[in-house]
């Protein structure tokens, strides 16, 4: 199982995300309450093929509902990659 905090430490080590990214982050899921405890494997493992197909864009976005958050995932990018798209759809 790996935490929130434990992807965030490496994407910030890896030079992935900035440290105001990062702290951009944080601070969205503290005041959204986003579930911060863990995530199971099977679900570790989609997040990382879609790091690898480049579907997480950090910035801030606009989404459809007006909330502006610092991470974007970009679900367009699952449907040339029909492997993955299979395990998201389960």
């Amino acid at each position: 199982m790996i935490s929130v905090e434990t992807v965030l430490d490496a994407l910030l080590s890896n030079n992935i995300i900035s440290a105001s990214q990062c702290a951009d982050v944080r601070e969205f899921i503290s005041s959204n309450q986003v579930n911060n405890s863990s995530i199971i494997d099977p679900i570790e493992d989609i997040v990382l093929r879609l790091h690898d197909i480049g579907s997480f864009r950090f910035g801030s976005f606009k989404l459809s509902n007006g909330m502006i958050t610092p991470i974007y995932v970009d679900l367009r990018l699952v449907i040339s990659h029909p492997v993955l798209m299979v395990r998201c759809m389960m």
